[in-house]
């Protein structure tokens, strides 16, 4: 696989940036008498800024915006060996520094330009938080908008010019972009990050010039657009009607729309550059009606700017071809019109495909939870096709929209430090697989490959870790990695996967049903994660590696589930070669503790939860860190309900037919949760593990 870092990094910069930050990036928002270009609103920042024109295959003249390098020092909670690397070949014309930095490519959305990932704060843009960080940064602006509106021999006031859709920025302009940038700075790959048409030109590139993908580390997907089945507003009032309105435009000599530039600008400025004026609240309606409904992440000080900026031009052909998408259900290439059209431009009747499922490298994706365009079940949709997504987020509170991931408020502290960032963050490599269950619940696996002495080669035997109940993979990642058992079994050559049990923190998709909406989604019990979940992920594990068993490392509800399991599916016993059972909970009867006090109105409890329509227990990390916070302090009179689950393992041994190993934690006070944060876990129970998993 290839090398996640950059991807794991710039998350980790994000999350880093949530904070105010210090004084010296509290940089106060310049005031403007006409609209400034993108290199102007750079430099009033104070940040070094570069022009790059490149000419594409088809002659059309690009302009690339770089910012070499940052001006201020961002704490990116990277240490120096995780962090950029600073210390290898000297690079060209790398600013005063004249150092080597890994690259960064950015593509912005429809209608915009690089303006996208600078018009924010400094502490806020992307652009600008990544050059910063240490990274080389450089921003496309596709084919005909207003810096890149320019041809070897085309008039841009001629029709013949504008004869493109966003596949002609796929197939000519995505790629020429690549090779110039690498051919400049001398290195062979860069991390890409997209918003919007920026991961649909990527995806589509991708898909036609697979050849390009070794020269990609990682993609970025933030609001990815592939699938146009579910759009909402505008976007699915005007595909109906897009293919008339653009015959009567090319009637009345008109090839392209929202072209930018000084008089667009006054228009914009005019109506909505009062950011506590009446109009702006009509600004607002109307850009949440294409974007989506909620505004609350909106920063009513830099929406003047923003949206001075963001009208760039794009092609009659280009907007068609999205709504082409919508009505289409497909991803697919520009429709001509009529078959004997598309049998002249492609050789067939219909629009090819293009094949997400052939893009191997791995690809993060951020979407949210009221975008309007790229629209939830789309983008689940793209997801099932990708077969190497590294990282998802799905941001739901606020329900964020379209343009959220540039302009809102809060977008830096809405990217966090998640459990592949902890792995990376630790020095290992991190994959992120899913996997689809017989009943449409989609999981999600953590994967470290090897351990931190690096890749060796050869096949690796295979670890499946299963958590306990209401925790997730970040059970075996919470201690140092001396003290984990996740790193340590990686350490000691196994290729460690660690499930996620549906509705957990990050197996909380389905096929068809929406866990926030759809309480069907919440009518399963640990017997279906036994029945359903578990025998697809050892089958997904088994058939991804390539080896025909693997050991089964369960703690708490991760070995309840997987006796349940092999009660019911005994034909998978030839497929483990040994199970790891820690804290095992079959038998209940002398439990103490608080369960005790629940298991009477458990029933009781289930309905008016039910009656109240909901089917989750602690949904969220933030309800979980402050209930344990209230009632786990060590000076709460409840201190003790967190500790002192204790269940009945003594009857399970005399039932199990083959124990090859039974062994009692050698100290009194041991608890529950000690097999997973204790201090000592690794010398009183993890050891152990290491020493019987190796006679098998």
């Amino acid at each position: 696989m290839a090398d996640t870092s950059v991807l794991l990094q710039l998350l980790q910069v994000l999350a880093t940036c949530s904070r105010d930050g210090p004084p010296s990036l509290r940089i106060s928002r310049p005031t403007y008498n006409h609209s400034p270009s993108v290199p102007d609103l750079i430099q009033l920042q104070g940040y070094p800024v570069e022009i790059h024109p490149v000419v594409t295959d088809d002659g059309y003249i690009l302009s690339l915006h770089r910012i070499p390098y940052g001006i201020n020092h961002i704490d990116s909670g990277l240490s120096s060996s995780e962090g950029p690397n600073f210390a290898n070949n000297k690079t060209k014309e790398n600013g005063s520094e004249n150092v080597t930095r890994p690259v960064v490519f950015m593509h912005h959305g429809l209608t915009s330009s690089s303006a996208d990932f600078i018009i924010n704060d400094p502490d806020k843009a992307l652009a600008f938080i990544l050059a910063d960080a240490g990274y080389d940064v450089w921003m496309a602006n596709c084919r005909g908008n207003q810096y890149s509106r320019s041809h070897v021999s085309l008039d841009p006031e001629k029709e013949e010019y504008w004869k493109f859709s966003w596949d002609q920025i796929a197939a000519h302009d995505v790629p020429a972009s690549i090779d110039y940038i690498l051919d400049f700075v001398g290195q062979e790959q860069l991390s890409y990050v997209g918003f919007s048409m920026g991961t649909t030109v990527f995806f589509a590139a991708m898909s036609e010039k697979p050849e390009y993908m070794s020269k990609v580390k990682v993609m970025t997907a933030m609001a990815p657009v592939a699938y146009l089945s579910h759009v909402k507003g505008f976007a699915k009032a005007f595909a109906p009607r897009a293919e008339h309105i653009d015959l009567g435009l090319h009637l009345l000599g008109v090839h392209y729309l929202f072209a930018g530039g000084d008089d667009m600008d006054d228009q914009v400025s005019e109506f909505c550059g009062d950011p506590y004026s009446p109009q702006m609240g009509i600004c607002i309606s109307m850009l949440s009606y294409v974007v989506g409904p909620d505004h609350r992440e909106f920063d009513e000080e830099c929406l003047p700017i923003a949206l001075v900026e963001t009208p760039s031009g794009a092609s009659l052909h280009t907007l068609l071809h999205y709504a082409q998408l919508v009505l289409s259900g497909d991803f697919r290439m520009f429709d001509y019109g009529t078959h004997a059209n598309n049998q002249a431009h492609y050789g067939q009747r219909t629009p090819p495909k293009y094949e997400p499922k052939k893009l191997k490298l791995p690809i993060a994706l951020f979407s949210g939870a009221g975008d309007y365009l790229a629209a939830p079940k789309d983008v689940a949709r793209l997801r099932k096709e990708l077969p190497n997504v590294v990282f998802e987020k799905k941001i739901q509170d606020p329900p964020y929209n379209h343009l959220d991931f540039l302009w809102g408020k809060n977008a830096p502290t809405l990217v966090y430090k998640d459990v592949p960032e902890l792995i990376e963050a630790a020095g290992y490599p991190a994959e992120v697989h899913h996997v689809v269950t017989e009943d449409g619940y989609i999981l999600e696996l953590h994967r470290i490959p090897y351990g931190v002495a690096g890749d060796t080669g050869g096949l690796r035997p295979v670890a499946l870790m299963q958590h306990g109940l209401l925790s997730s993979s970040a059970d075996w990642l919470m201690n140092t990695p001396q003290r984990a058992l996740g790193y340590m079994l990686a350490d000691a050559g196994y290729d460690v996967w660690m499930g996620n049990f549906r509705g957990n923190t990050y197996s909380r998709n389905h096929t068809t049903l929406d866990p926030n909406e759809d309480l069907e989604f919440w009518s399963f019990t640990w017997n279906e994660m036994g029945t359903f979940d578990i025998p697809a992920m050892i089958d997904y594990v088994l058939e991804f590696t390539g080896q025909p068993d693997l050991y089964y490392v369960g703690f708490s509800m991760g070995t309840t589930t997987y006796f349940a399991f092999l009660s019911e599916r005994p034909e998978y016993s030839s497929k483990l070669r040994i199970a790891i059972c820690l804290a095992p909970p079959v038998y209940m009867e002398h439990m103490k503790g608080a369960l005790t006090l629940i298991a009477p109105y458990a029933n009781d409890i289930d309905t008016v939860m039910n009656l109240l329509g909901k089917g989750e227990f602690l949904p969220s990390r933030d309800v979980t860190d402050e209930w344990f916070a209230a009632v786990c302090d060590d000076e709460a009179a409840t201190a003790n309900t967190c500790y002192n689950l204790l269940f009945d393992v003594a009857r399970l041994v005399t039932e199990l037919p083959n124990l090859v190993h039974n062994y009692r934690v050698p100290f009194d006070k041991f608890n529950h949760i000690d097999f997973i944060w204790a201090i000592s876990a690794d010398e009183l129970v993890y050891n152990e593990v290491l020493s019987v998993m190796a006679q098998y």
